[in-house]
């Protein structure tokens, strides 16, 4: 059994940064990568005058740009295919795209079996959207894969032709690091030889700053400063990351 495990390629989505290089330039750098809305914003999202001027409300968001983007021919998808498709995988068939590029990687012409290993949000608000918008020229079961991210892995597998293992996994926060780890066992005992790895958590929900809560888990504060670097805190709409 091998023992060494190596990340040879990553893609990546983040508030403010369109690649990996981007947000670890940002990072260093010491730039602020969440949004603080101004009152003008929060009054024209509709946003109560009691919550904007209540004591533990959070004028804050994160924003991946760029996500009503795709070019779905390239993965063989049509039109009316790719607009009804969750947004999440959308981007991650993108990012695996990135990934294996980045790794300098041919699933067609390697000799081992690659898997690939998934985690998203629910995404309840793009549910909704999807059951109750009649999509032309795309069958009912279609339509019901595309939409739901539970779909992703397997939809990415299929069109990439991968032929290791294929999951999608859901542990609430602990999801990508989840992925990761079945990963790695899955390298580690041979079930493939390269292992694509990411999570995502795109809301379709508009952003629009929070009330805090005592003990839950959105912060009071939106941003970490640890003792050189702003650092994003965990806000509702988090960007997705892919390892290969």
């Amino acid at each position: 059994m091998k023992k060494d495990i190596a990340i040879i390629g990553m893609s990546g989505r983040f508030p403010k940064s369109a690649s990996v290089r981007e947000l670890w330039d940002n990072l260093y750098g010491g730039r602020e990568l969440i949004h603080f809305f101004s009152e003008k914003e929060l009054e024209e999202k509709g946003v109560p005058q009691s919550d904007r001027q209540h004591p533990d409300f959070v004028r804050a968001g994160s924003f991946v740009s760029d996500t009503d983007k795709f070019d779905y021919p390239l993965f063989r998808y049509t039109v009316h295919e790719a607009g009804i498709m969750d947004p999440q995988t959308r981007l991650m068939h993108q990012l695996v795209w990135e990934a294996l590029e980045d790794a300098g990687c041919t699933p067609e012409t390697y000799h081992k079996k690659t898997g690939i290993f998934m985690g998203a949000n629910k995404n309840l608000a793009w549910s909704v959207y999807a059951t109750v918008t009649p999509v032309a020229h795309v069958d009912d079961m279609t339509k019901r894969k595309l939409s739901n991210p539970n779909f992703m892995a397997s939809l990415i597998a299929y069109k990439f032709n991968f032929k290791g293992p294929c999951y999608f996994i859901d542990t609430a926060c602990s999801t990508s690091l989840s992925t990761a780890h079945l990963a790695c066992r899955s390298l580690l005992l041979n079930e493939c030889g390269i292992a694509v790895v990411g999570g995502a958590r795109l809301s379709s929900d508009e952003e629009k700053g929070y009330l805090h809560q005592e003990g839950v888990l959105l912060p009071v504060m939106a941003t970490i400063k640890p003792s050189t670097a702003l650092l994003p805190a965990l806000l509702p709409a988090m960007p997705p990351a892919l390892w290969s």
